[in-house]
């Protein structure tokens, strides 16, 4: 790990250092001065060092994998309000700290989180593959005044894999962020009551996590957060344990593209009282919608289901409470629906429950009420 302090003026390189070294950077460690054995992966070197350009100011701990091309930010303990990491890797490239074929793959547990009150937008690079646990999450309930998180402008795909849990916790005035297209996997708690507004996830996320070893229904990835819309772009997506829970902003979620498999659970979308409209588009694959899933939604008027699916299961209480839903269409197919227990309890406008042509329904005591016109044709 290095800790670099970065201001307005370049200085001279202060290193105070001890080296836990790997095999492969040999010739690196000569450069700084260090003993280097083979048989460590990271290293610990302790610098100061400033950066000319003055984006960013403060002091970075950071490991580097034993062949010297990924680098890992650990920690940040500096204060300042903006942060372009990429800026900071040229730096240290341009003093040959570091192989010049050296990129920056992750940010570390709690790097930029707790006592980084100030820091208001930082760029990343599009190397970066993880962002980790509590990355950039604040415990205040005030939340942080970070704004804005940005990729630098090199026109590479954003290589962002997975985000971890309560990574960005709390980010109240953060109102956007740009997955890309290689993103996985979002932990539980990822963007816990953030102030993101526009969400779409790209096909390639196959994983929203909620608290699904636990009960707890407040750890959902995108728990009570200002998002507005919601668009699933395709692929397999299973959505866990409170996973966008009391988002009272919602007004519309929509699975388009190729979407296949959809697993959405346990209280997925429970009292998003905002919610009007959920609309499945894709393809083929299989529907799940789990217990309580939509509870409590106490506006949504139409679900829709606008191309065949090979199964299609609403669970026990899916659709509880939501007094507003008047109508629910399955495109015509050979798609096989199970509605379970209480699925449609106390949603006393509904009207009209549209089976198309070729499809085949298994109702268990779905207490959907009386006046309600099902249609098989």
């Amino acid at each position: 790990m290095r800790k670099l302090r970065l201001g307005k003026t370049l200085c001279m390189l202060g290193i105070t250092a001890m080296a836990m070294a790997f095999s492969g950077v040999t010739g690196l460690g000569n450069k700084l001065g260090l003993s280097i054995t083979a048989e460590a992966e990271t290293f610990t070197i302790n610098a100061t060092n400033q950066l000319s350009d003055g984006t960013s100011a403060g002091e970075y701990s950071y490991s580097i994998s034993k062949d010297a091309k990924e680098i890992t930010i650990d920690k940040y303990f500096g204060t300042a309000t903006t942060i372009d990491l990429p800026k900071v890797l040229e730096q240290l490239k341009e003093e040959d700290k570091i192989s010049s074929d050296a990129k920056i793959v992750a940010i570390g547990y709690d790097c930029f989180a707790e006592d980084k009150d100030n820091l208001t937008s930082i760029v990343l690079p599009r190397t970066l593959k993880t962002i980790g646990h509590d990355a950039f999450s604040s415990q205040s309930t005030t939340g942080t005044v970070l704004t804005s998180v940005t990729w630098e402008n090199t026109g590479e795909k954003i290589q962002l894999t997975s985000i971890g849990e309560y990574a960005f916790f709390r980010c109240k005035s953060l109102t956007g962020f740009e997955f890309g297209d290689n993103l996985t996997t979002i932990g539980r708690g990822a963007f816990k009551e953030s102030g993101l507004t526009d969400i779409k996830i790209p096909a390639s996320c196959t994983s929203i996590e909620g608290n699904d070893k636990g009960s707890d229904t407040t750890d959902g990835a995108f728990y009570g957060c200002e998002v507005r819309t919601l668009t699933f772009e395709g692929g397999n997506i299973s959505l866990g344990l409170a996973a966008f829970s009391n988002c009272e902003k919602l007004t519309s979620v929509t699975f388009k593209g190729e979407t296949r498999d959809i697993a959405i659970g346990k209280d997925a979308f429970y009292n998003c009282t905002g919610l009007t409209d959920v609309v499945f588009n894709g393809k083929a694959g299989n529907v799940t919608i789990g217990e309580e899933a939509f509870y409590d939604c106490s506006k949504l008027e139409k679900v829709t289901f606008n191309n065949e699916k090979d199964k299609i299961t609403i669970g026990t209480n899916a659709f509880y409470n939501c007094s507003k839903l008047a109508n629910v269409a399955f495109a015509e197919g050979k798609s096989i629906i199970t509605i379970g227990e209480n699925a449609f309890y106390g949603c006393s406008g509904l009207e009209l429950m549209d089976f198309g042509i070729g499809v085949s329904a298994e109702i268990t005591n779905g207490r959907i009420p009386n006046n309600s016109k099902l249609i098989f044709y």
